[in-house]
């Protein structure tokens, strides 16, 4: 019989475990391939669902006039007062869409799409998340494994026609402007927009936060989502009338670009990114920044605003005249020009200029061609600029003397001293002249390199700020050369020192130390410096203040000195004295009392919403009924309660205070209320001054002038025609 051969042809383990891995391979190709293509698909559907929502939304307020109000709401409030409601797109909204005939939810979780509606009742946004790629964790076996859909961690998508940027809310009788860059909530159960903000609990597109409709899906969490950790979210306190002058518009956007600065917002949305991108400087404001910030305004809380404004036409408007020294630098010494004392010069439409008040100072011998664009000032003489750049002076001492002035064109700023000027051109160079002397107007003291971007002043010194963040000093007061450090991003000034914030939020102080020039100041997380003539007072990033200077002009004749509490959002001066506004609108002063620093002459109670100064009163502006008290040296405003309400603006000269209406009416206290215009008397719109005189402007460019009439105060001596569109370097908006 024959032995049966044993087959030798099947598999060895070693041959089985090799196929086995093998198919494994392939199965998870194949598995991955699956589930990737099913989480574009759901990410597709998602994209239809929320565009069916836009689109029904859209034609709800169309219909209506303002959007539904989410499913199960909660509102997003600062200080009390709603910013949004967020919800859902649940049934009570459904309801009210009739394109959509079905409930939408997600195709993965099942969970509602989040909606949230601003208090205006007429911006939205709508939230998804999105499933994106698959994640992959090593455990350490021969094949990674991949997550399911229901363990990926999802980034938000977020959809609507909210602005981004700002939002507004009114609270305690107060009207806030606030930095909110989304309207979706990460956790509900959180309401307070800064609490939120704090706890980076904010959601937007494309970061790993997630809407709160999604808090329990299946969905996972990972990062922080974006940054934004703003010192303060309120970026601009007071009425929306207030926004027709254009230097409270820059000055609101330039707060609004610090707190997008520095954060990944920029990234994820261009608007943002342009914004932090522009040069935005409320003393030097070109014409891209003033259009930028107007049409940022308009577009977001103020759709009122005029974007056709005068610097389009290539009227600069930097400002030189008392009140803008006073109320918008910080302190007098801290403007860029030094305000004219006892002359005025207007600028035409059509680029000519006239000019009265104190011949000696100016109020003759301005150039009697046209072609001019810009107007700056020294104490006593004028600096006008022409669209070629070129430069024409006239007035006392060698601020105005044409001889010393620079006779190239290329100039694109001006800046002074009480007898110098410093000019600026468009590659960075600097150019200086001045009275005889004067150390801050030799040109062989002043910096000979390039691509400088700003100059500021103090009363007989220089400072010059360049791009990569130097600083470069000359004149009376300070050792002429370069400032140690470096990182600076603006500067302050008092009479004869120095203050340069660094873009770490540390302070660095030179010049006379008896005027605050003290060298490194203590402590980090500084975000403005105010002055008076001898002292500094600097606001923190919680709120809190630092003063340093002389005592009696509200330093503290140290190098250390808090104020205390926190809670402040803005700081003013007089000559001796500061005043700081809470986000109560509650008020504390300190430094000489004359001078509006004693602290039991301040109004109490909250609700006020700005402050303006002069030499040495102060006058704050309550946000209820738009009334008006004043506290310091009776004779030039401190007078406690003014007559009458409903005022939107006021304009200090050095020595009185004159308000401004709605209506265009003005009322004036002081010692400036010689041959002031009737009380009755309507229709202008912005408020210039000499140290002694005012001038008022209507739209139609025409001028009215009172006060001192041998410092511009005689009505006789002003221009009695039309189309005027700045006096003084202060453009009529």
């Amino acid at each position: 019989m024959k032995k049966l051969k044993k087959n030798r042809f099947g598999f060895t383990l070693v041959e089985l475990i090799v196929v086995i891995t093998i198919l494994a391979i392939l199965g998870t190709i194949a598995f991955i391939s699956l589930q990737g293509y099913s989480k574009s698909a759901r990410d597709s559907v998602r994209i239809s669902d929320v565009e069916n929502i836009v689109t029904s939304l859209t034609l709800y307020e169309v219909q209506k006039g303002a959007f539904p109000v989410p499913s199960d709401n909660v509102e997003v409030t600062y200080l009390g007062g709603e910013v949004w409601t967020q919800g859902t797109i649940g049934d009570s909204v459904l309801t009210n869409l009739a394109q959509i005939s079905n409930k939408i939810v997600d195709p993965s979780s099942g969970s509602e799409y989040t909606y949230s509606r601003l208090n205006t009742k007429k911006e939205y946004q709508v939230a998804a998340v999105f499933e994106g790629g698959l994640a992959f964790e090593s455990d350490n076996n021969i094949l990674s494994s991949a997550h399911a859909a229901g363990n990926v961690a999802g980034t938000a998508y977020v959809k609507g026609n909210y602005n981004g940027m700002l939002a507004k809310v009114s609270t305690g009788g107060t009207l806030y402007t606030l930095a909110v860059p989304t309207l979706i909530s990460g956790d509900i159960t959180v309401t307070s927009l800064t609490a939120l903000q704090a706890a980076n609990k904010l959601v937007y597109k494309g970061t790993a936060n997630l809407p709160a409709s999604y808090e329990s899906s299946n969905f996972r969490v990972e990062g922080g989502g974006f940054v934004f950790n703003p010192s303060d979210i309120v970026v601009y306190t007071g009425s929306m009338n207030t926004l027709s002058d254009i230097t409270n518009r820059v000055q609101l956007v330039e707060s609004l670009q610090n707190v997008y600065d520095g954060t990944d917002l920029a990234t994820l949305n261009p608007d943002i990114q342009t914004l932090v991108d522009t040069i935005i400087n409320p003393g030097y404001a070109s014409a891209e920044a003033e259009l930028l910030s107007s049409n940022i305004i308009k577009n977001s809380i103020n759709p009122s605003i005029n974007v056709s404004i005068a610097s389009e036409a290539t009227f600069r408007c930097d400002g030189g005249d008392y009140n803008t020294a006073y109320n918008n630098y910080g302190g007098y010494y801290s403007a860029y020009t030094m305000p004219n004392t006892g002359a005025f010069a207007a600028l035409k439409s059509d680029g000519t200029i006239f000019a009265w008040g104190d011949s000696s100072k100016g109020g003759t011998g301005a150039p009697v061609d046209d072609g001019y664009k810009k107007i700056a000032s020294s104490a006593e003489s004028f600096a006008a600029l022409k669209d070629d750049g070129s430069i024409t002076v006239w007035g006392n001492g060698g601020a105005g003397s044409g001889a010393l002035a620079p006779s190239e064109s290329g100039f694109i700023k001006i800046s002074s001293t009480s007898n110098s000027f410093a000019a600026l051109k468009e590659d960075g160079t600097i150019f200086v002249w001045g009275l005889p002397g004067a150390s801050a107007g030799d040109q062989a003291e002043a910096p000979t390199g390039s691509d400088y971007k700003n100059i500021y002043a103090a009363n007989y010194t220089f400072s010059a700020l360049n791009n990569d963040g130097t600083v470069y000093s000359w004149g009376s007061y300070v050792t002429n050369g370069p400032v140690a450090g470096v990182g600076y991003t603006s500067i302050s000034s008092s009479s004869s020192a120095f203050a340069g914030l660094k873009s770490d939020g540390t302070i660095f102080a030179w010049g006379d130390g008896g005027y605050g020039g003290i060298g490194n100041v203590t402590g980090t997380g500084y975000v403005s410096i105010s002055s008076t003539t001898r002292a500094f007072a600097a606001l923190k990033d919680d709120g809190s203040i630092f003063t340093w200077g002389d005592g009696s002009y509200g330093g503290t004749g140290s190098t250390s000195g808090a104020i205390s509490g926190t809670g402040y959002t803005k700081i003013f001066s007089t000559q001796g004295a500061f005043a700081a506004l809470k986000d109560d609108g509650s008020i504390t002063a300190w430094g000489t009392s004359g001078w509006g620093g004693d602290n039991t002459e301040v109004p109490s109670g909250t609700g006020y919403i700005n402050i303006y100064s002069n030499s040495s009163a102060f006058a704050a502006l309550h946000g209820d009924n738009e009334t008006i008290y004043g506290w310091g040296f009776a004779s030039t405003g401190g007078v406690g309660a003014v007559a009458g309400s409903g005022y939107t603006n006021v304009y200090a000269a050095h020595y009185g205070f004159a308000a401004l209406k709605p209506d265009g009416t003005i009322k004036v206290w002081g010692n400036m209320d010689s041959n002031k215009p009737s009380e009755s008397e309507t229709g202008f719109t912005k408020i210039m001054s000499t140290e002694k005189a005012f001038v008022a402007m209507k739209s139609d460019g025409s001028i009215y002038a009172w006060g001192n009439s041998a410092d511009g105060g005689d009505n006789n001596d002003a221009p009695n025609d039309i189309g005027y569109v700045s006096i003084n370097g202060v453009c009529n908006q």
